[in-house]
């Protein structure tokens, strides 16, 4: 079994921007959630640390970021490459 994928959406976007993504990834059968964040207020300060709340007891995943999104992605890795 695949593990579960988590998809980022990029800056000037919200978490609706990845449904197209999700619905098609969930109809091949990978489970899939999404995370949002401000890109715009707060931008990476902010949604780095809630990333890494997101992450703390997901298990094993993937991360999928558009632009911005996998920025985000490498920047927590970078802060706790244990995950």
């Amino acid at each position: 079994m695949t593990p579960p994928v988590l998809l980022l959406h990029g800056i000037w976007n919200a978490r609706a921007w990845v449904g197209p993504l999700a619905w098609r990834l969930r109809a091949r059968g990978f489970q899939v959630h999404t995370f949002g964040y401000s890109s715009i207020f707060g931008g990476p300060d902010v949604a780095v640390p809630q990333l890494l709340e997101r992450l703390a007891d997901a298990g094993p995943l993937s991360l999928v970021g558009h632009s911005l999104g996998g920025l985000l992605a490498l920047e927590a890795l970078r802060r706790q490459p244990q995950l």
